[in-house]
């Protein structure tokens, strides 16, 4: 999360093809069920006399409420302060992993990508013997193999940080327990944040 947002696919998008789908549950609040679709000029047209048929779902109430919180810079401002406060979760997550003997010659990669980055150790320990590791000290991680349809060929031992849930008075603690399951394994390895 930098100064500059990174642009959207929508403003790089040259022949009209990118349709934007999303919902406002994370953003404002689980309990809010109304999801929306930008569609290029091109297709909303086509989308109007193909699908326009389907009635909504979301009480009008809710909608009209939604537009004016947004028409009034009340949704801007909501968006405004989470970046702030997660730009500070991820600057102390950041600290605490650059910190942490247990990570001296860790790569970080992606910090500017969202509410999670990679974390890259240099170790011949498997992903398993990493996760099992972190879970008898108290801490769930996920690997960037986890998300591979064929694990086997990923990348090993790259973790993804996700900070969005963790408390910011947890932070410190949490890289602590993950640095003391990561030496347990890697006791004689030195693990340089690039």
């Amino acid at each position: 999360m930098t100064n500059r947002p990174i642009p959207t696919l929508r403003s790089i998008d040259a022949v009209d093809r990118v349709i934007y789908i999303n919902t406002f549950s994370k953003t404002l609040a689980s309990t809010v069920r109304i999801s929306y679709m930008v569609l290029p000029v091109s297709l909303a047209s086509l989308f109007e006399k193909k699908l326009g048929f389907y009635s909504c779902t979301v009480p009008t109430f809710n909608q009209y409420t939604l537009a004016e919180f947004m028409r009034q810079g009340y949704f801007a401002n909501h968006i405004n302060r989470l970046r702030r406060y997660y730009r500070e979760q991820r600057n102390k997550i950041l600290k605490a992993f650059r910190e942490n003997p247990a990570f001296a010659g860790a790569e970080i990669r992606e910090e500017n990508a969202g509410l999670h980055f990679l974390l890259k150790l240099h170790t011949a320990v498997t992903d398993s013997e990493l996760k099992d590791a972190a879970e008898r000290g108290g801490i769930r991680i996920s690997c960037l193999s986890d998300y591979y349809a064929r694990p086997r060929d990923a990348e090993q031992n790259v973790l993804l940080i996700q900070y969005a849930n963790i408390a910011p008075e947890r932070i410190v603690k949490s890289v602590e327990l993950l640095g003391k399951a990561v030496n347990g394994l890697i006791s004689n390895q030195h693990i340089v944040i690039l």
